[in-house]
């Protein structure tokens, strides 16, 4: 099969179908794939309510209605365990079989079929998909513990062998470590290092390792690609691709969320908003004075913060440590900059986790506005905080939050405004760009 290389808009919407044949690898299906993967490894994570927190749309994608319900979850599945026979799959045929992997699945929700699909994407020569399905088993073989040592020999002989010939790509993928070392403080909507996509090479690799791998050795083969892949894909060009494999980049464990002593309720003088970029976003620029969003937001907030200095800003480093120390940080700017408190707080992605924390902290904020924010264990514990509203704008379905393995929806209550996107869409930024904001009418639905 031959794949031509799109020309990407990053906020460009998608259709999503339940039939089978939206499987096919074809530049119209990638956003659907992309989100199906993403899925899937939440799966592979063993959250259950993290996954029926989306059933709606995860039947709209074609999950049949026993997955949709996170009923079929399987956390600390052993590679060795759930790789079917690669050479009996049909990953050499055209489509790579993916219809035939897709409908199984559904018919017989198992870790061995799930990751039988997830290996068939990552085949595949389209950029995007191809690098979501490499995230999601990288995560699935990153240990390969109990792999006996011989089926690692023979796995590196066996790639070694079919790759050496053909050119190569700056970077081999046996090398130490998780991928993307070093790339911690890069930020996905800036520029990557302009490599281009070579598909016809990805697929012509992939073909010669995949197929003639072994049970004992198909872990090791795909271990290996997977890492490849995403190595490939922070060096893009295109800023969805980066960002699919930017939710790999390793974290450290953090503890338990700081016990709620409530927000200071900010006085009815607070005259002061402001804006929180999120992981990688110190070097963006849409939320400071004089950019995009923070220019769109001014006529509504004529309070956004634009005076002496600069806004608040953190290192966007992908670490929990990061996004504490962040927020005892900010806690502090507002009280240097806004001692009557805040009268809006906008946070993109971690960013709202940041934000989420100094109000754990007791900094005072009316309103917190959530912007694409993992619906992690700080962000539920800030906006329950007495006093504070809270308005949580959404993609429909975001495989940047699953793929990381966060969830993507608050649950219920009374001071939450809930706005989800209508359209589908790949771009996790696209919350914070005022034509979405405009096409969506979040303005409106907010009540901001």
């Amino acid at each position: 099969m031959t794949f031509e290389t799109p020309e990407y808009d990053d906020s460009a919407p998608f259709e999503v179908s339940r039939s089978p044949e939206s499987a096919l690898p074809r530049p119209e299906n990638e956003g659907a794939n992309v989100c199906r993967v993403s899925a899937i490894s939440m799966m592979f994570s063993g959250d259950g309510t993290g996954v029926r927190q989306v059933a709606p749309e995860l039947e709209d994608m074609g999950f049949s209605q026993s997955l949709a319900s996170g009923e079929h979850v399987w956390p600390q599945t052993h590679p060795l365990e759930q790789f079917p026979n690669l050479r009996q799959q049909g990953y050499e045929e055209e489509g790579r079989n993916r219809v035939s992997l897709w409908q199984g699945l559904n018919e017989e929700p198992q870790p061995r079929s799930a990751t039988a699909y997830l290996v068939a994407v990552l085949g595949s020569g389209l950029e995007r998909e191809s690098a979501a399905a490499a995230a999601a088993l990288w995560r699935q073989t990153g240990t390969l513990e109990g792999v006996p040592r011989e089926a690692m020999w023979e796995a590196w002989h066996h790639l070694l062998h079919r790759w050496w010939p053909f050119e190569m790509a700056p970077w081999f993928p046996m090398l130490d470590g998780p991928p993307g070392l070093g790339m911690e403080g890069t930020d996905p909507d800036e520029p990557g290092s302009g490599l281009p996509w070579d598909a016809q090479l990805w697929t012509r690799m992939f073909d010669e390792s995949v197929p003639r791998a072994d049970p004992l050795t198909a872990p090791i083969v795909i271990h290996w690609l997977a890492r490849w892949r995403l190595e490939l894909a922070l060096r893009s060009t295109d800023p969805v691709t980066r960002s699919l494999a930017m939710a790999l980049l390793p974290q450290e464990e953090g503890g338990p969320p700081t016990p709620s002593q409530g927000s200071a309720a900010p006085s009815t003088s607070a005259n002061v908003s402001t804006m929180i970029h999120g992981t990688w976003g110190w070097e963006g620029d849409w939320w400071r004075p004089g950019y995009d969003f923070h220019s769109f937001m001014l006529p509504h907030r004529p309070n956004l913060y634009k005076r002496r200095g600069t806004p608040f800003g953190w290192n966007g480093r992908y670490k929990r440590s990061a996004r504490r120390k962040a927020g005892t940080e900010f806690q502090h700017w507002v009280a240097q900059e806004a001692p009557n408190g805040l009268q809006t707080l906008f946070g993109h992605s971690y960013g709202g986790e940041v934000a989420s924390r100094a109000v754990l902290l007791g900094t005072p904020v009316s309103e917190l506005v959530l912007l694409s924010t993992p619906a992690n264990k700080y962000v539920r514990a800030a906006v329950s905080t007495p006093g504070v509203r809270v308005v949580d704008v959404r993609l429909r379905f975001d495989p940047v939050l699953f793929l990381a393995r966060t969830r993507q929806r608050l649950p219920n209550h009374p001071n939450v405004t809930e706005v989800l996107f209508n359209r589908w869409c790949l771009d996790h930024g696209a919350t914070h760009r005022p034509n979405m904001w405009a096409v969506e009418s979040v303005m409106a639905l907010s009540g901001l």
